[in-house]
């Protein structure tokens, strides 16, 4: 894996708070909560894709 600068830490951080928040929103079910799990999830993998 090859690391492009601040973007990459900052995409792999975003989506491994948004999967950890989406696994926790699952017990008990919260709307916000994964609204905000699937925004971080998003956002992770846009940053990972564009490279920061």
């Amino acid at each position: 894996m090859k690391w492009r600068g601040c973007g990459t830490a900052v995409g792999l951080c975003a989506l491994g708070l948004g999967v950890g928040i989406l696994l926790a929103a699952i017990f008990p079910p919260s709307a916000t909560l994964f609204l905000v799990a699937l925004a971080l999830v998003a956002c992770g993998m846009i940053f990972l894709r564009n490279g920061g």
